[in-house]
């Protein structure tokens, strides 16, 4: 079950790592946060603090993914040196990880589809050239995040991670 977890965990970095590149111009050709236009407009994916909750979850994801070996408890009993498992935990914690990696993949699809809607937007890709179910996925992707609502208005990353673990999880 450890390597199992540590093997969510690497999904976790690399999806976080991704991510980031994705909204970083060194990495890409579009601007830094996926602003469309003006590089100082307030309309990107920094302004809603997308990459920050990427990277708590998946530094939550690490903590869920070490190895469980000091879990284990030992006692005496009747003269008798026994060990508790620690395989119960380990269940929960994947179980956990399972679930802030759906959220980070979540995440890491919304700037994905920011950045094909932010090409498309600017000429570089033409809407012909993204297939058919990508573009169904990415507009539903946008329309329920927190990208669909005016900057100044608060929002919830809920009803987009319910809405693609419900298309996905299938």
């Amino acid at each position: 079950m450890d390597g199992l977890r540590q093997a969510l965990g690497l999904l976790a970095i690399g999806s976080n790592s991704r991510g980031l590149k994705m909204v970083s111009h060194p990495f890409i050709d579009l601007p830094s946060g996926l602003v469309a236009g003006d590089p100082a407009a307030f309309d990107g994916v920094y302004t809603r603090n997308i990459t920050y909750t990427m990277t708590s979850l998946a530094r939550a994801a690490l903590m869920e993914a070490s190895p469980v070996l000091l879990l284990t408890e030992s006692y005496m009993a009747e003269g008798d040196e026994d060990y508790s498992t620690a395989f119960p935990n380990s269940i929960l914690m994947a179980q956990a990880l399972v679930g802030l990696v759906e959220k980070l993949s979540t995440l890491e699809a919304l700037i994905g589809s920011v950045a094909i809607e932010r090409r498309v937007r600017s000429g570089a890709l033409a809407i012909g050239d993204v297939p058919a179910a990508l573009r169904d996925v990415q507009r539903d992707v946008i329309q329920r995040s927190p990208l669909a609502l005016p900057v100044d208005r608060p929002y919830d990353l809920a009803p987009l991670l319910e809405h693609y673990l419900a298309r996905f999880r299938r």
